[in-house]
């Protein structure tokens, strides 16, 4: 339904706290403690290193199958 909503030239806004389904989404703004660490699209490299940083590298953001997902870090970097 976003996409389609996207595709008639809506702007959509959605704050989601589930990274993996955040991915999915064009751009991406990273907060943390109610700043904004980060703008940038998706599937931005930059994107990933803000993210693997607000959660303090517990997380590493891979592509799965064509989707960008959020998988835990078994080991410290």
């Amino acid at each position: 339904m976003v996409r389609a909503l996207v595709a008639q030239g809506q702007t959509v806004v959605s704050v989601l706290h589930e990274v993996s389904l955040a991915l999915q989404a064009d751009d991406m703004v990273v907060m943390a403690a109610g700043r904004a660490l980060h703008h940038g699209a998706c599937g931005d490299a930059a994107t990933h290193a803000a993210l693997e940083q607000v959660f303090d590298h517990r997380i590493h953001v891979r592509q799965l199958e064509g989707m960008w997902m959020a998988l835990p870090r078994l080991q410290a970097p």
